[in-house]
């Protein structure tokens, strides 16, 4: 099982059980990366725009096979100039599609793209008026996904990938919360219809995505911490397990009563991104020191169990994205019984 970790143009394959890492350069910084949903390839994007800004390699070799520009329409056209920076990356369901969120370097508008892999071009583009965050697709391939960084609008729009054409997003916004900007959002694999959004004021939004209702989330998480959360997402194998981290440490919580459960505290400044294995049991987190911490969920009172610093040329650069491999869902074992020390959810 591969934990990839991306940091300034670096990207690092680690197999975190015999220590081995393979180190692949990019031609730019890179702001976000992906898996597949099988975990047999993987997606960057970068802040390059003379240049393809979006790249998919094959976990097997490495090698890429697919490089292309935001901006374009068609992957044959990524040599034309680009004045998009690439923020976010993700797949679909089944790794045909891929969501990438924009900005114009010009206007700091934002747009998100949904490209086809097997049409080789982009399928859908949804303009917005303000700077997105992140952008995602359900498990389902049915809706996409947007977050604004924005204290002001701090919205997440919402689109259905089946509507084509330019259409006004449906705004999700909890009207009784104080208006605050969107740092990381995900949806669940087992509740599809479900996303979660960190906000840069500490909290937590859950959201039926198919409910109706827009006002209003499924479950609001009121932090211990007025730090900005930096990234978030749901366990991979218990449905109601909720990861979390912030400039304080890693926060767990019960994702449908919203308790918290158990909180880590990391030998670091800043927590930076976050991601739970498919064993049940492992979240690694990035730090802006430039250190990957890997933790034992039935251990957290022992510290992390290994690390991984990160340094090119002898220079120190924040961990931008740690993701860890995922498998494919048919082959992956029930952990919903698990009993993790400091981490069990009670049924």
């Amino acid at each position: 099982m591969l934990l990839a970790v991306a940091s300034s143009t670096i990207v690092r394959l680690w197999d975190h059980s015999t220590n081995e890492t393979t180190t692949l350069d990019n031609n730019a910084p890179v702001n976000d990366l992906a898996w597949g949903h099988d975990g047999s390839i993987f997606a960057t994007c970068t802040t390059a725009t003379a240049t393809p800004n979006i790249a998919i390699r094959s976990v097997h070799n490495q090698a890429t096979t697919e490089s292309f520009s935001s901006s374009c329409i068609k992957f044959s056209e990524s040599t034309l100039p680009n004045n998009q920076h690439a923020t976010s990356v993700a797949f679909g369901g089944k790794s045909r599609y891929l969501c990438v969120a924009s900005t114009d370097k010009n206007t700091a508008t934002s747009n998100v793209s949904v490209f086809d892999l097997k049409k080789k071009g982009r399928v859908r583009l949804y303009d917005v008026s303000t700077t997105l965050t992140e952008a995602c697709i359900d498990p389902t391939d049915t809706f996409v996904v947007a977050a604004s960084s924005s204290n002001i609008d701090g919205s997440i729009y919402l689109y259905q990938l089946a509507e084509s054409g330019r259409h006004t997003p449906i705004q999700l916004r909890f009207k009784k919360s104080v208006c605050s900007g969107c740092n990381a959002l995900a949806f669940s694999l087992h509740n599809t219809r479900n996303v979660v959004v960190g906000k840069t004021d500490g909290s937590i939004q859950i959201w039926d995505v198919q409910c109706g209702v827009f006002d209003t989330p499924l479950c609001f998480i009121n932090t211990s911490t007025p730090s900005p959360i930096t990234d978030i997402c749901f366990s991979p194998c218990h449905p109601r397990l909720l990861a979390s981290c912030s400039t304080n440490g890693l926060y767990f919580h019960d994702a449908t009563s919203g308790k918290s459960i158990s909180t880590i505290k990391c030998p670091a400044s800043c927590c930076t991104s976050l991601s739970l294995n498919t064993d049940g049991v492992s979240c690694a987190v990035g730090t802006v020191e430039g250190t990957v911490l890997l933790y034992d969920l039935r251990k957290t009172a022992d510290g992390q169990v290994n690390e991984l610093p990160l340094q090119s040329n002898g220079v120190v650069s924040p961990v931008i994205s740690v993701r860890f491999q995922p498998q494919k869902m048919s082959s992956r074992k029930a952990h919903t019984s698990r009993k993790m020390h400091g981490c069990r959810i009670s049924s």
